[in-house]
């Protein structure tokens, strides 16, 4: 699993492979060693704009469980660098990233907003401590459970059609898919979302999938098909 993720920089997995190897036998070390010798070997991390993955995630937690508020240095997806003073009241992982959830301090929007751990280069601490009201209270266990690549937007409940033959892939992926009708190779799904990352991803099952509820969702998805085909037109 941490291999596949990608996440972590090849001499982090090492650390950790090398602790792990500790509590295995004699023999188990050396068949996991040839195990994954060649993955090792091949091994591509994601590029990391900090110093360390892991040094980020233990310093974050420990300021999520302390409620400090914080100020990162972070570089955006244009490679922007800014800085964002913070509350931090979660991590969690989608899609080879971690993810730092906080609230902005200079912000009254109550707006969760999500940053890339690895591209966070500096915290500071601050000794400022902070409390948030329980209406804006943050379970992220419901946000991963109704994000897909963890696209911010707005909560909503969509139905679409899929007619492919990996209905079972599609359920797991989206957790709270629920089948409410099935005839032969057509079912009709619904699910709780957040977001337009579902966008993406049902965009990248082709003709197997149309969308059929609400309105918006399906202007959404005809806006970026013809998006999509006027790329090739001539």
């Amino acid at each position: 699993m941490m291999i596949g993720c990608r996440a972590l920089s090849k001499m982090e997995i090492f650390e950790i492979i090398s602790k792990l190897k500790n509590f295995t036998s004699y023999n188990d070390r050396n068949m996991l060693e040839k195990i994954i010798m060649k993955e090792m070997y091949h091994y591509n991390e994601v590029k990391h704009d900090c110093q360390s993955v892991i040094d980020n995630l233990w310093q974050l937690t420990r300021c999520i469980y302390k409620k400090m508020e914080i100020t990162v240095g972070y570089y955006k997806m244009n490679r922007e660098m800014v800085k964002r003073r913070l509350m931090p009241v979660a991590i969690t992982f989608s899609d080879y990233y971690f993810y730092l959830i906080a609230y902005r301090c200079d912000e009254n929007d109550w707006k969760l907003l999500y940053y890339r751990v690895h591209r966070i280069v500096d915290v500071v601490e601050h000794r400022k401590h902070f409390e948030i009201d329980k209406e804006h209270d943050f379970d992220e266990g419901e946000l991963r459970s109704k994000i897909q690549f963890m696209f911010a937007g707005e909560y909503k409940k969509i139905r679409f059609e899929y007619t492919g033959s990996y209905l079972q892939v599609i359920l797991d992926k989206i957790p709270t898919a629920r089948g409410i009708d099935r005839v032969r190779d057509r079912a009709i799904i619904e699910a709780e979302t957040f977001g337009t990352g579902i966008n993406m991803f049902l965009l990248s099952q082709g003709r197997k999938v149309k969308a059929l509820y609400p309105e918006s969702f399906v202007n959404e998805m005809k806006e970026e098909i013809e998006n999509m085909y006027n790329l090739y037109k001539c």
